[in-house]
């Protein structure tokens, strides 16, 4: 089954971070993509409620829903509900990446001035995202897909404003998103 493969891959990924998993059991959203039921969402906010009960200094970080994927919706509004105010783009792992224009404009009209986007330069970190990534080989197939998301960092650096002495600043960059912000 992909959900236990893709489960492993996630737990194997976080021990060089010193972190541990805690899995939800849920199984990825099969297609045709359908909009989260209520109820599954309910759920998810519940046990991550019981999962984050206790942990006064964490901080979540949640999917942004930029793409509509049904498991990234449902998870951010169970975010949502738990007082998330911290977002990361989630169109770099698009499959038809080239394509996520059409959904970044949803996006915006669907969150319209809620959040504010932060850009953050990543490339002094950019190699171990790249390992991180090849970790989660069930969805880098054909190979080629493992280089989506470091593609989309490069675009994003693009729009990373120069240092005060007017250097550029770094080639890689990710999107994140603060709730509270307009656009």
């Amino acid at each position: 089954m992909v959900s236990g493969l893709r489960d492993r891959e996630a737990a194997q990924s976080l021990l060089p971070l010193g972190a541990a998993r805690v899995g939800l059991e849920h199984k990825d959203a099969e297609k045709p993509y359908r909009a989260p039921e209520p109820a599954q969402v309910d759920r998810i906010t519940s046990e991550l409620a019981e999962v984050l009960d206790g942990m006064d200094d964490a901080e979540l970080l949640a999917p942004a829903a930029v793409t509509r994927h049904p498991d990234h919706l449902a998870v951010h509004e169970a975010t949502r509900r738990l007082g998330c105010r911290w977002f990361w783009e989630d169109a770099a792992f698009w499959s038809t990446y080239g394509l996520s224009g059409c959904d970044r404009q949803l996006f915006r009209q669907r969150v319209r001035d809620v959040f504010e986007p932060e850009l953050e330069d990543i490339t002094a970190t950019v190699l171990d995202k790249v390992t991180l990534l090849h970790m989660h080989g069930s969805q880098m197939h054909p190979a080629r897909k493992m280089y989506r998301p470091i593609r989309h960092a490069h675009t994003v650096a693009a729009n990373l404003l120069p240092d005060p002495d007017g250097r550029p600043r770094g080639q890689f960059a990710e999107r994140f998103y603060r709730l509270g912000g307009s656009w």
